[in-house]
């Protein structure tokens, strides 16, 4: 279902616009390649259908592959999927549900395949605010903030909403996400511009004020509070949305996904807060953490699932030092 007032043939043009731009500077995909485009139903068929015309005009050769919306982040897609990834150049997955955490994605990306993330792309998500981004300029401000979070000890987020949260960095590998996806292998989200890092586990302390948006729930009416004690959230108040994700976690039955796995600091400046993850947690002026797995992005704790959680205008501090203040960087 359409996301937009604007009639789909005239935003289905500016969608194009979008999907030209993934497929060209964010996918980078080439004359010849093979594309794997994998969807669910979801996400508005206009969205796969603008990718697979942009990779018909690169040159390359485009398939579709829907499938089921998967329930966790950790789910497989099912093998045939699994199959056609691991003969693909390129894989775009505009999904309901990340498959960024899956094996899936790691065995295709040892493989030599770029794979880009399209969690939640809706159709006003292709046709404008974050897809406008300068990705190329945007990129070495990424990469310097990515080895500051690496270099750094300690990390700070407070806001004035609420948030006062601290954790160690200490031996910890920070990652970027450029929206650029070039060489072989790598994994990326579009159109996503972020750096993020899985803190020490156990060193994570505090509490978090949710303002923002839930992936899998968007936009958060009644802010969301979670407790934090020895890297796990202890308590979680609030509205309906509180409750929503009370009731996740606790479906797993598996302690190990109150787990906070992951820091992220947003930072697209054309991006807007409309309650789809790709979007909202790349946007220049949020930060997020999430709960669950980070056993693939440098963690040590393996989880069914993932869970981003974006609140906005952090201040926050790497070894005491100021980076940020709200939304203004500072660094």
């Amino acid at each position: 279902m359409t996301d937009s007032k604007v009639p789909r043939p005239r935003i289905f043009g500016r969608v194009m616009k979008g999907a030209h731009k993934v497929i060209r500077t964010c996918a980078c995909v080439r004359k010849g390649e093979k594309v794997l485009i994998v969807t669910d139903p979801g996400i508005d068929p206009l969205v796969s259908v603008a990718l697979l015309e942009a990779c018909k005009a690169a040159g390359s050769e485009g398939i579709v592959a829907i499938i089921a919306p998967r329930e966790l982040a950790t789910d497989p897609p099912p093998a045939r999927v699994i199959d056609l990834m691991l003969k693909s150049d390129v894989i775009l997955c505009p999904t309901s549900v990340t498959m960024f955490y899956t094996e899936a994605k790691n065995r295709a990306c040892r493989r030599g395949a770029r794979f880009l993330s399209m969690t939640e792309a809706t159709l006003d998500v292709m046709s404008s605010g974050a897809i406008e981004a300068d990705f190329k300029k945007q990129r070495p401000l990424v990469e310097r903030l990515t080895k500051r979070l690496t270099d750094a000890n300690q990390i700070s987020l407070r806001t004035s909403a609420g948030t006062s949260v601290t954790a160690s960095l200490e031996s910890r590998e920070a990652l970027a996400i450029t929206g650029i996806c070039d060489r072989p292998g790598d994994s990326n989200g579009a159109p996503d511009i972020e750096t993020y890092i899985a803190p020490v586990e156990d060193s994570v302390n505090g509490t978090a004020l949710i303002d923002c948006s839930i992936s899998g729930l968007g936009l958060v009416g009644i802010p969301v509070r979670i407790e934090i004690r020895d890297g796990m959230a202890r308590k979680i108040t609030g509205g309906a949305e509180a409750r929503i994700l009370r009731k996740r976690l606790a479906d797993q039955n598996d302690q190990r996904v109150y787990q906070v796995a992951e820091i992220g600091i947003g930072l697209n400046p054309k991006a807007k807060l409309r309650g789809a993850a790709v979007e909202d947690e790349s946007k220049l002026g949020t930060a997020h953490l999430a709960l669950g797995d980070n056993s693939r992005i440098g963690g040590r704790n393996s989880a069914p699932t993932h869970i981003d959680l974006v609140f906005k205008k952090p201040t926050i501090r790497l070894d005491g030092k100021l980076i940020m203040l709200q939304a203004r960087w500072t660094g």
